[in-house]
């Protein structure tokens, strides 16, 4: 979904794998110096839960206008929801 909201959003596939790649390395110094604790006090739990739902939000926006104008997007969506379906009808 992160790479079909970039697409939307005009980002080519190497900025959407940088982007990945700079918060994967920010993460780890944040944990390799022991900083994650900190930054945890600094920024309130419910700031930081609304910034990860604006953030899902925009991509589920994006992602639904991208694939209303290209439906072969909509298509493995679409796939999974039945698989996911039939995976717990069984169980």
């Amino acid at each position: 979904m992160v790479f079909i909201a970039g697409s939307a959003s005009g980002f080519i596939l190497a900025q959407i794998l940088g982007a990945n790649l700079m918060v994967g390395l920010a993460a780890m110094v944040l944990s390799l110096l022991r900083l994650d604790d900190l930054f945890c006090r600094i920024v309130p739990p419910q700031i930081a839960i609304g910034v990860f739902a604006g953030t899902v939000m925009a991509f589920m926006w994006k992602t639904s206008i991208r694939a209303i104008e290209d439906p072969i997007y909509a298509e493995p969506v679409i796939g999974g929801f039945f698989v996911a379906m039939a995976i717990t009808a069984v169980t």
